[in-house]
């Protein structure tokens, strides 16, 4: 019995350490997901579309470093679409929210890039059984406080983006 009771005391350690681990590995994995998403939010053609009374150019997508509309042009009797994408540079006037936006979520997408590195190290240094709970503990929590600060960063960003659409207080 003192055997069994052995076994099933370490099966049960084991059980305990495998869910703490998969749980790091999930957090870690929602961490990359995060970045992702952050990654295709800054490169998106969609922070702001504009339906414009024209024939020549109806629609303009505006993103935070480019500007992107279809051209429908006439050339010898038949009506051609042409997509056109516009860098916007030093030279553009930018509202304030999208200035604000582009920093924003340049500094989310690095703090969480941080969060990575952290984070991969810190699953690293649990996996391999260190006997360091006091780096761990404060990595983590620089991790967690940093994707709190990124989240805080682009929340900001989208939403004051919406409101300026929103009220229409906004010009290009």
């Amino acid at each position: 019995t003192d055997h069994s009771l052995t076994s099933l005391a370490s099966s049960l350690a084991f059980r305990l350490e495998m869910k703490h681990f998969l749980r790091k590995l999930l957090g870690l994995l929602f961490s990359y997901m995060s970045w992702t998403c952050g990654i295709i939010l800054a490169m998106s053609r969609s922070w702001r579309v504009w339906e414009v009374d024209s024939e020549i150019v109806p629609m303009v997508s505006i993103g935070l470093w480019e500007v992107f509309y279809i051209q429908n042009l006439n050339i010898s009797g038949v009506l051609v679409k042409m997509g056109q994408v516009c860098v916007m540079d030093g030279s553009w006037a930018l509202p304030d929210e999208i200035t604000y936006a582009q920093e924003l979520i340049v500094l989310a997408n690095l703090m969480k890039s941080v969060v990575l590195s952290f984070g991969t190290m810190t699953l690293w240094v649990s996996w391999i059984k260190s006997p360091y709970p006091e780096f761990l503990r404060m990595y983590y929590k620089i991790c967690t406080h940093l994707l709190l600060l990124s989240s805080c960063c682009t929340l900001s960003a989208v939403i004051w983006n919406f409101s300026a659409d929103f009220s229409g207080e906004t010009t290009f």
